[in-house]
């Protein structure tokens, strides 16, 4: 084969990889971009930076309501509700982790930090499947508040 093609072929693979590299650098680069324009000011670049800000600024939240009432439905039923805490804090809210105490709940966080005076909005879905009557549950957000784990209730009773 002539050398001169094997060249060639070379350079189009160092130039597609070139290509590749640098379109994953950008979004690793792009990672820690929070959308907020607070955050821009800190220089957040990298996982160390984003944990030192973490634990140096925390915030306050607070449920819309402690005890929520879903009402009474029919073994089986699904139902969706949404559950809003606001930050009352001057710093961003991270959510790192929500956890629920029965697994026939499933809950969605936003991840991206939510400013100062906005509100989180956590869609709850509740599968009364195999459930028959009064049932509390407790759902908790974790993040940089103090103390980390901040909690709501809901109850539900499901009928036969």
């Amino acid at each position: 084969m002539n050398p001169w093609k094997w060249l060639s072929i070379l350079l189009v693979l160092f130039l597609i990889l070139g290509i590749f590299f640098m379109i994953n650098f950008n979004q690793e680069s792009q990672k820690f971009n929070f959308g907020l324009k607070k955050l821009e000011a800190t220089h957040i670049e990298s996982r160390e930076d984003l944990n030192q800000y973490f634990y140096k600024v925390p915030t306050e939240i607070s449920f819309e309501q402690d005890l929520y009432d879903f009402d009474t439905i029919v073994a089986g039923d699904v139902i969706h509700h949404e559950i809003r805490a606001q930050n009352k804090g001057k710093n961003p809210y991270f959510i790192i982790d929500l956890k629920v105490s029965c697994g026939c709940t499933i809950a969605e966080y936003p991840k991206k930090p939510i400013p100062p005076g906005e509100f989180a909005v956590i869609k709850v879905t509740f599968d009364s499947k195999d459930k028959e009557g009064f049932s509390m549950n407790k759902l908790s957000l974790y993040g940089n508040t103090q103390p980390e784990e901040m909690s709501t209730f809901f109850k539900v009773f499901v009928k036969k």
